[in-house]
């Protein structure tokens, strides 16, 4: 039925991908879209062309994607594209031996509510040697740190989406000139970031760096983010051309390309280039200039087929079936043969007003009536012994938590659902909105050491938890260990 529907595909990100087969589900979804005509093609599954095109700079410099070129020190879970598994978070900082974490930086971030054994994160974050964060808010995590720097407001400073414009359903192009000037002693995130590499650069070195490495510094902070957006637009697809002379210099282009080795960097950069033939009928002109002049954006034109250019595995081939995904169907056929049991699975979810625990603090997106609930079919309600807007004890072997209960037919059986982000209620944070709803976290009966064995990512939705009526004296208790 797929393969015969003119305009359709599948789709699936974070509630397919966030269980303990993950993996395999989201291999399953490609490899059903490309089997059945629905991969680069309008309608289909398709890829864009952005004017800052990072999967291909990426390529440039070797950035092919991988995955297990090593593991972790603790539980042996292999990373991705340089990243471990947040899941092994509070692993490595908690087991004592070489390479134990013991300093750590957060930017932007709220792990105790964000990540799976937030009571684990909790206790780790509390016994780091050092710690620093890069945030607006002393939250659950930041109060652990030793040093918090505030940066700028996003309305204090210019934006250019770089990564979703990477994921749109169309080629666009948008630049924000801040609202608001900083103090006089703001710092933007990227300067502070920047401001500690070079200061860690100069202590590893033991003193000043040579002249030719400081000057660069120097240039890289002088430039900023608006010049380097400015280089990238007017080099990229959609950048101006020289005019009348274009054909001349697309024809010195041409005659370069067919000089260079396939593989030469200058090759890559050459095909970036907005004189290459095939930006030829995209607009052209681009530039920071252009984007300030058109403050709602301009329209780059819809998607396009972009395979094989796009492909960056070595042969040119889509690898349709790797080993990592077939060797881990056994694991799949084993829990599809077994008996279901009558534990309730628990699912989190996501409010458009509480995205994040960031957005708790603002009183014009929590007011109105409370969305941390556990949600929960009326038959499971009944057998549980918990009635609509009562109290309800949510255990697991991470730890336990007292939520209010909706009853719900928006909910399947034998599921229930939390929102992520909320548990306000530990000592030492700054909010005063948020700590007037606190509610409960999810991440305090979900565990770390439930993983996809494929690539390492938390079982976030389906693990088993018990649910009874809360106890008086439940209620008091926001969180068990």
């Amino acid at each position: 039925r797929l393969a015969g529907t003119h305009r359709g595909f599948l789709y699936g990100r974070i509630g397919t991908s966030t269980q303990s087969h993950g993996g395999v589900a989201t291999w399953l979804i490609y490899a059903i879209n490309i089997l059945t005509g629905k991969l680069d093609t309008p309608g289909g599954l398709m890829f864009t062309h952005p004017a800052i095109d990072l999967v291909a700079l990426g390529a440039l410099s070797g950035q092919h994607g991988h995955i297990g070129r090593r593991h972790s020190r603790v539980r042996g879970l292999p990373e991705f594209a340089g990243e471990y598994p947040a899941s092994t978070m509070a692993d490595e900082m908690l087991t004592p031996g070489d390479g134990q974490i013991r300093a750590f930086v957060t930017i932007a971030g709220n792990p105790v509510l964000s990540s799976p054994g937030g009571q684990r994160l909790d206790d780790a974050f509390s016994g780091l040697d050092f710690m620093v964060s890069v945030d607006y808010y002393l939250n659950e995590t930041t109060r652990h740190a030793d040093v918090i720097l505030p940066p700028t407001h996003a309305l204090e400073r210019s934006h250019y989406d770089v990564i979703f414009n990477m994921l749109a359903v169309r080629n666009v192009a948008k630049y924000s000139e801040p609202l608001f000037e900083p103090d006089a002693d703001g710092r933007h995130d990227w300067q502070i970031l920047l401001d500690l590499a070079h200061r860690l650069e100069q202590h590893k070195r033991g003193g000043a760096l040579p002249l030719r490495q400081e000057l660069g510094w120097r240039a890289f902070r002088k430039a900023g983010p608006d010049t380097l957006l400015d280089v990238a637009l007017r080099t990229g697809p959609y950048g101006p051309t020289p005019g009348r002379l274009t054909p001349l210099f697309q024809t010195a282009l041409d005659r370069i390309q067919a000089i260079l080795p396939e593989k030469h960097p200058l090759q890559g950069l050459s095909r970036l280039s907005p004189l290459d033939r095939r930006w030829r009928e995209r607009p052209k002109g681009l530039s920071l200039r252009t984007l300030k002049a058109s403050p709602h954006g301009v329209d780059l034109g819809p998607l396009q087929p972009a395979l094989p250019d796009r492909l960056y595995t070595r042969d040119g081939r889509i690898h349709l079936a790797p080993r990592r995904y077939l060797s881990d169907l056994e694991r799949l056929y084993e829990r599809l043969t077994q008996t279901p049991t009558q534990d309730l699975l628990l699912i989190g979810r996501r409010h458009v007003r509480s995205n994040n625990s960031w957005m708790h603090n603002s009183q014009r997106l929590v007011k109105g009536k409370e969305r941390c609930t556990l949600m929960i079919h009326p038959r499971d309600a009944s057998l549980c012994g918990v009635d609509d807007g009562s109290l309800a004890q949510v255990q697991s072997e991470a730890g336990q938590i007292v939520v209010a209960v909706e009853v719900t037919d928006d909910i399947m059986p034998g599921v229930v659902s939390i929102p992520h982000g909320w548990g306000h209620h530990r000592e030492g944070t700054a909010q005063r909105v948020a700590e007037a709803h606190p509610g409960a976290s999810i991440n305090d009966v979900v565990r770390d050491d439930q993983v996809d064995p494929v690539s390492g990512t938390s079982v976030l939705n389906g693990q088993t938890v018990s649910v009874r009526k809360a106890r008086r004296q439940d209620a008091g208790r926001k969180t068990v260990a």
